[in-house]
């Protein structure tokens, strides 16, 4: 890096407020110099993306919905932060440095791309360090690239004393699974259903169409110095915060803590000294499977989200804990791992989350196992239903998704929805990022055309209509192969359908595979998005690869 680069970022970084996160203004000299010593750092050039560096020289750059979080700032060891867009983006990005704010050095670069997602994790670990006692900056910048060509830029800049080279040693116990990839919690469930496959299983009284997002977090760390307080209670002065981000085809929400179930003061109460004399906290907010109703389980209880779309969910809790040292008070985060393009874990990471509820619309019938059919609004995880081979082979409900979708008729694409009639009469409504069987593969509904070959229970049939359409109400899918399925030999990469209004529909997982794998498809992607992001969209998907 050059010594003009470096200098603007030192400018930047004194010229942010501290500790929260900024839209930057090129029209502003300072915010420029630092965007420009940015984007080349990133080797992010204006021949490889022509968009980004064209939006330096507007006046002004509009607020876009994103932000950026400090997960964890250890100093000069590490450093994370996570950049959410709230609208879908067509490419987003980031950059993060650590510095010395004393004598000026860079410690640590590194940069992030990502494609239709709207969530870019970056993380930074200064491999030489200098000694203890001194300073590290931190400063994060990340671009996003609206649907309609606009680039917005965000940064977020701190400085604070590097207290040790000695680390907390935390262990988490809640949420863990050791039969999923990732964690698996089944929300808004009723008292009956089994979730023999997922991790953790929460029920609602009453049946609502968006559930409350729930978490158990359970667990202990070792500290590098004393907490201040008294073994065995909680800790004076500490203060927490905790997110759920959830990452849907429009973008990326952040959900805090629903306050009516979970308020502040029984988070304060869920953290405590341990009474065996170390320097341990431990916090606990448990799952009881005898006490899984959201208005009394222990655990984490958010606010409510539809789980139509959902792409994945990531997990932090912050905690701020006064020691008995001169740098007090120490800051550590949690977080969910397996986050977009993420590198080695500098700090401490658990299991990525999947939530599932119980996109197809309610009265769709669903083939069940035995040959009858039943609304896939009345499917649970006790159903097998039939699956689009020809031999007839069943599949166990593992789980279900549910949500809220409302589409107008102009609206097009993913997140509209469609009415598709094939030429022998079946029919079904569905959102526009539902994948449907074809003697081809899969392909989402909004991209099914007239005469395109569909699969059917029957063989296969053609499309006569598939058109958008006004509508509002509920949708469902299921994710199918349960832990009998697994145990007797289904592979986990394998493309999971069953038979909805006799059309041949991939589940969950396989509507959302084929999703993400279109989102970083250059050929399929550049007609849909502006001209003037083509080249740039290119580049971050190149750079995803790399």
């Amino acid at each position: 890096m050059c010594a003009s680069d470096l200098a603007a970022l030192h400018a930047l970084v004194a010229a942010l407020p501290h500790g929260r996160s900024t839209t930057l203004d090129p029209a502003d000299p300072v915010h420029r110099a630092g965007i420009e010593a940015a984007l080349a750092a990133a080797n992010r050039t204006p021949e490889r993306y022509p968009a980004l560096h064209a939006a330096l020289s507007r006046a002004t750059v509009g607020e876009s919905g994103s932000s950026l979080a400090l997960i964890d700032g250890a100093g000069r060891i590490r450093a994370t932060t996570w950049c959410a867009v709230s609208s879908k983006p067509v490419y987003s990005g980031g950059v993060l440095f650590l510095l010395d704010p004393d004598d000026g050095a860079s410690l640590a670069t590194a940069s992030v791309s990502d494609v239709c997602k709207g969530f870019v994790p970056i993380q930074a670990v200064a491999l030489a360090g200098k000694p203890a006692g001194g300073r590290t900056a931190l400063l994060s910048l990340a671009y996003t690239a609206s649907r309609a060509g606009s680039v917005t830029y965000t940064a977020l800049a701190t400085i604070q004393a590097d207290p040790t080279v000695q680390e907390v040693v935390p262990t988490v116990t809640q949420p863990v699974s050791t039969k999923n990839a990732k964690v698996m919690i089944a929300v808004g469930r009723d008292a009956q259903d089994t979730a023999k496959s997922t991790d953790y299983a929460y029920t609602l009284p009453v049946d609502v169409s968006n559930p409350h997002l729930i978490v158990p977090f359970v667990g202990s760390a070792l500290l590098p110095y004393a907490p201040i307080g008294t073994p065995g209670q909680a800790i004076p002065g500490a203060s927490y915060a905790t997110t759920v981000y959830h990452a849907g085809t429009n973008g990326t929400v952040a959900v805090p803590l629903d306050p009516e179930f979970t308020s502040p003061e029984r988070v304060a109460a869920g953290v405590t000294i341990s009474p065996d004399g170390s320097n341990t906290i431990v916090w606990s907010f448990p799952y009881d499977a005898t006490n899984t109703a959201v208005a009394t389980t222990q655990s984490l209880v958010y606010q409510t989200m539809s789980q139509v779309g959902l792409i994945d969910a990531w997990f932090v809790f912050t905690f701020v804990i006064p020691v008995d040292s001169p740098t007090s008070p120490l800051m550590f985060s949690i977080c969910s791992t397996d986050t977009p393009n993420q590198t080695q874990p500098p700090a401490t990471y658990i299991q990525g989350l999947q939530f599932w509820d119980h996109c197809l619309a309610a009265d769709t019938l669903v083939t069940l196992a035995d040959g009858g059919t039943a609304p896939i609004a009345e499917m649970n995880n006790r159903r097998r239903v039939r699956t689009g081979a020809a031999d007839g082979a069943s599949l166990g409900v593992d789980a279900t998704t549910r949500g809220w979708h409302m589409a107008r008729a102009g609206d097009t694409g993913v997140s509209a929805i469609y009415r598709l009639t094939t030429d022998d009469g079946a029919s079904l409504v569905g959102t526009g990022m539902h994948a449907i069987m074809t003697p081809h593969g899969l392909r989402q509904l909004c991209l099914l055309l007239p005469g395109d070959a569909v699969t059917t229970v029957a063989g296969t049939a053609r499309v006569a209509r598939c058109e958008p359409i006004e509508w509002e109400g509920s949708f469902f899918n299921l994710k199918l192969g349960d832990a009998a399925d697994l145990a007797a030999g289904l592979s986990a990469d394998a493309v999971r359908t069953f038979v909805a209004n006799g059309i041949v529909v991939a589940d969950h997982g396989a509507t959302m595979a084929e999703h993400l794998r279109l989102a970083h498809d250059v050929e399929h992607m550049l007609p849909r998005i502006a001209p003037s992001l083509a080249t740039d969209f290119a580049s971050a998907v190149a750079d995803i690869d790399a």
